[in-house]
This record gives C-alpha cells, sequence and structure tokens, in this order.
C-alpha cells in the first residue's frame, strides 16, 4: 500500500446502512445537502468524530481527527480526480490539508461544500497556510468557507508564513494551472492574505472575502494577492481588509469585474511590485465604497502598459487629508493607460490629493467621460496629469474640485482637453510648468466658456495656470490657438506693444491697459524691459 490509512473495516451491509450513499435514489438530500451525482468521496461529521466514504460505498474512514480524514482521502484517490464532498458542519484544521502528499494528488480534483454551512476553520495557533500547495493543474474549489480564525492566532516572522490558501508557486515549475475558486467565503485572516499564489488561468468567481487583518495584527492583509496570466476576478464581494482587497504582482492578461468593495484598507485594487512587468488589465464593472481613508486602485511601482479602467463606481467619503490619498494612482512610465465612463467621488480635505492621478512619463493616456465629484472642506482635485506625454482628456465632468485639471509639463507635451465641464473649481486649469509641446484647448465649459480654442505650444506662457500670470521682460508672447483678451495693470517702466506674426509694432498703448483689449491668433504681446513687472490677466476667447 503505497501510503498508511485508517481504514474502518466493517461489513459492507453495516457500511451501506451508515453511508451517505444510501440516499443515492431516495429524494431526501444525500450527504446533506451536497448532491451525490459526481461525488466521488463524502466527508461529514457525526458525534465528534469525521467519518469519509467513496461512492461505491466499500472504503470508509472513521478517525476524530478532521486533516487526518481528508489526508486519508486524498491519499486515497492518489491523483486520479474525481470530487471530494465535505457535509455540513464547521470542520478544524490542525495544519496545511494533504500535507506530506504530493500536489499531484490535488490535480483534476474538485473540493465542494454547501457554501457558509461549510466551515474549515483553522485550528488556534501560529498563523499558517490551511491549504499549501504547489503546482497544481485542474482544480476547483467551491462553496467552502474557509475561516482563518484570526483572532485565535499568533503571529509569524512574516506575511508570507501565513497566506490561508496559497495555490501555485512562483518558479515557473511550480504554477498553478486552471484553477477555479468559486462561490466560497473567506474571513478572519490573521494576516497575510485569503489567497495567495502563481498561476496560468486561474479564477475567483462569486465568492465573499470578509475581515482580514485581525486587531493587533503584525502586518497588513490582502484578500487576494496572485500574480501570472490569465486571471480572472469576478463577482466577488470584498470587505474590510487593511491592504487590498485584490492585489496582483507581474500579471498580464487580467480582468477585474464586477467585483463589491466595502471599505478596502490601503486600497481597494493594487497593481505592480518594483521591477515587475504589468500588461493588459481591464478593472470594469467594479463598485467601490470606502468610509475609510485609501485608493480605490494603485499602481506605483513596476512597468505597466494596457491598463483600462472603465465603468466602475468609486466613492470615499473620509475627509483625511494625508497627501497621497488619491483616488485612482497611475505611476510613471506607464503606456496606453484608458480611465473611462466611471463615476468618481472622493473627500479628501487636501486639494493636492486628486480623483485621478498620473505620474510622470506616461504615454498615450486616455481620460474620458468620467463624473467626478469633490468633497470635504478644503475639496480634492478632479485630474492630475503630472508629466504625461501624449494624452485625451475629453468629455469628463469635475464638480467642486479645488484644482479641475492639473498638467505639470513635459518637453513633449502632446494632448487635447476638449469638451469636458468644470463646476465649481478653484482653479480650473493649472499648468505647474508652461507647456511645451502641442497642447490644444477646445470647448471645455467653465473655462473657456465661449467655445472657442486655445492651444498653447512652445514659445507662448500665456497657459492656463490660473486668471493671472507673471510675466518676463522684453519677451514677445505668441498668441496661439485663438485670439484673447488680456489688461495688464502695476509694474514699473512698462511698456506695452501689440505687434503682428512678423514682429511690426500694430499698437502700443503705454504703461497699462485696464480694459480688456482682444489680440488676434497669432500675433505677439511684448511688456518692455520693465523694472516690476505688471500684473496680467487673460480671458480666452
Amino acid at each position: 500500500m503505497k501510503r498508511s490509512l485508517v481504514l474502518l473495516v466493517t461489513l459492507v451491509a453495516v457500511s451501506l446502512v451508515s453511508s451517505p450513499f444510501i440516499a443515492y435514489d431516495s429524494s431526501r438530500p444525500a450527504t446533506v445537502g451536497n448532491s451525490v451525482k459526481g461525488c466521488s468521496w463524502v466527508i461529514w461529521q457525526d458525534a465528534g468524530t469525521y467519518q469519509a466514504i467513496d461512492k461505491t460505498g466499500r472504503n470508509v474512514y472513521h478517525v476524530n481527527n478532521f486533516s487526518t480524514t481528508f489526508h486519508d482521502v486524498l491519499s486515497a484517490i492518489n491523483g486520479g480526480g474525481g470530487e471530494i464532498c465535505i457535509s455540513d458542519g464547521t470542520y478544524p484544521v490542525e495544519g496545511s490539508l494533504g500535507s506530506g502528499l504530493p500536489a499531484l494528488d490535488w490535480n483534476n480534483l474538485a473540493l465542494t461544500g454547501n457554501g457558509v454551512s461549510t466551515v474549515l476553520q483553522l485550528s488556534p495557533g501560529m498563523a499558517r497556510r490551511m491549504i499549501n500547495l504547489f503546482p497544481v493543474h485542474n482544480l476547483t474549489i467551491s462553496g467552502i468557507t474557509f475561516d482563518g480564525n484570526g483572532v485565535q492566532q499568533k503571529d509569524t516572522a512574516s506575511r508570507l508564513d501565513s497566506e490561508l490558501l496559497f495555490i501555485g508557486g512562483s518558479a515557473p515549475t511550480d504554477r498553478a494551472n486552471h484553477v477555479t475558486v468559486q462561490d466560497i467565503g473567506c474571513k478572519n485572516v490573521r494576516y497575510g492574505t485569503c489567497v495567495d499564489g502563481y498561476g496560468v488561468d486561474v479564477k475567483f468567481l462569486n465568492s465573499e472575502f470578509l475581515w482580514s487583518g485581525s486587531p493587533g495584527a503584525g502586518f497588513p492583509s490582502d484578500h487576494i494577492h496572485y500574480g501570472g496570466r490569465g486571471i480572472v476576478v469576478s463577482g466577488n464581494f470584498f470587505n474590510n481588509s487593511t491592504d487590498s482587497a485584490f492585489a496582483c504582482d507581474s500579471c498580464s492578461d487580467v480582468v477585474v469585474s464586477n467585483n463589491i468593495v466595502w471599505n478596502a484598507g490601503t486600497q481597494a485594487f493594487a497593481l505592480g511590485v518594483m521591477g515587475d512587468e504589468d500588461s493588459n488589465l481591464v478593472y470594469t464593472g467594479n463598485l467601490v465604497n470606502d468610509t475609510v481613508p485609501g485608493r480605490f486602485f494603485s499602481a506605483t511601482a513596476g512597468t505597466f502598459t494596457n491598463v483600462a479602467i472603465t465603468g466602475n463606481t468609486f466613492i470615499n467619503t473620509s475627509p483625511e487629508p494625508t497627501t497621497g490619498l488619491h483616488g485612482i494612482v497611475i505611476g510613471d512610465n506607464a503606456r496606453g493607460v484608458t480611465i473611462s465612463g466611471n463615476s468618481i467621488r472622493v473627500s479628501s480635505d487636501n486639494p493636492n490629493n486628486f480623483a485621478i492621478y498620473l505620474g510622470n512619463e506616461n504615454t498615450d493616456v486616455t481620460v474620458t467621460g468620467n463624473e467626478i465629484t469633490s468633497g470635504g472642506t478644503s475639496s480634492a482635485g478632479c485630474i492630475d496629469l503630472d508629466g504625461a506625454t501624449r494624452f485625451s482628456i475629453i468629455g469628463n465632468n469635475c464638480h467642486n474640485s479645488y484644482y479641475g485639471l492639473v498638467l505639470g509639463g513635459h518637453p513633449s507635451n502632446t494632448g487635447i482637453i476638449a469638451d469636458n465641464i468644470f463646476t465649481n473649481q478653484t482653479v480650473t486649469i493649472a499648468y505647474f510648468q508652461p507647456p511645451t509641446g502641442n497642447v490644444e484647448v477646445v470647448d471645455n465649459a467653465g473655462y473657456n466658456p465661449i467655445n472657442e480654442v486655445a492651444n498653447f505650444v512652445a514659445g507662448s506662457t500665456f497657459a492656463p495656470w490660473g486668471t493671472s500670470s507673471t510675466v518676463d521682460r522684453s519677451t514677445d508672447y505668441v498668441v496661439e490657438g485663438s485670439g484673447l483678451y488680456f489688461t495688464s495693470t502695476g509694474g514699473t517702466s512698462v511698456i506695452i506693444t501689440i505687434k503682428d506674426g512678423a514682429g511690426n509694432t500694430l499698437y502700443s498703448p503705454g504703461a497699462t491697459l485696464t480694459t480688456p483689449f482682444y489680440v488676434p491668433y497669432r500675433d505677439m504681446i511684448n511688456f518692455g524691459d520693465f523694472t516690476t513687472a505688471p500684473t496680467v490677466t487673460v480671458w480666452f476667447t
């Protein structure tokens, strides 16, 4: 015999009387809720003992320890596949299920329970893994509630020791392949994660992840932290993690859709670690509702390509002013970022916290059709592009923000800001550095309300950093994109000159201009070799 098994030898007739398979042809439920059809083995509780029987009714195990019973069943399956069905009840788990057996014993296997009524609970002790499995392929886990029993666990030296379910290792030969985790519950993880691992074609579907991270735990906790390719996270409910609802590292071809997140810790969705590459990721149709400080989406380390955040509803009502608590954060050097059709509410009291924040050197950024509302005493900002190089900011609606739109300036700024609506902004559009590329501003209600073009290119510092500018002496300012009106007051030794595109003087009103004066597209304005700069106010047409 390959392994030692605890085999209860009884008369077949007695076995059948006590076996749940006796109900196979009857009308009452077998295995207390588990359909017998498809169950290769059934495990159930009876008067403080744990029993198991295979579908033939001939092999029966009967011991007082669930982990031992499960071990014996898995050993008997011996990699042949099938379905282990676990009936109603709370089953204490001493260590990792199937510990000491080859990982291939889990291949082509389904582990099935009855949902909230089938509970596998980690016994008190050191925080540890309930399932520690790699490599594995063709595994389905469904209908089981995994209880980390966090308040009864002690901290270990590392959060990596305490992932409740670890499925698939980081080495290519240890990966999980074709794994589905669906209709499960996972709760009370002390720290680490509920599910961790690496794999290809791995799905987390229609499950509940509750209360991850126990009070006093030494490390924060995610609900799911996974890496790999072809990962789907859909239809799940997450609440009260101390780190992330779903974090993904070294990921590609990922879909995160139609999940509900309540009160994520650091962020609802996290992407990337330092030095990794993440590509082809879609986050769509998710609802995040936070009353605690945190981000909706954070990708701040690594390299990101083709990230789409579309059609989500993100709400945070916490007024926490700590700098950096943006809503959606994309770090530096991202390529192909689309943020569209989202409804976003941020409530930070810090005007430098933005609903959407993108870092330096981001290329091919599209931010379109988002409905963004800011709350808080000082009002958070709406959109910050920082140093984006190619971008389209079209059709967004920003309400009650301190900053409507901020662009930090970049040697090759190229983009369009069009058809946006800015309502009740303190500063509608701000350039913290004058743009040096080709940035077109078109038809933005609340900024250029008479719906003409204001196009700012190299050589023009009449850019939308506010209503008032400080100009340099003896400089020809080129009016680009459309005409403008301006006034100029104050200063000393100021001589205002309007020139045509060839540099010929058209008009020189003197030292001040208190009535708005119109200057056409391509003409120039010079304020002379002044001693003290005037205050210049510009209205773009």
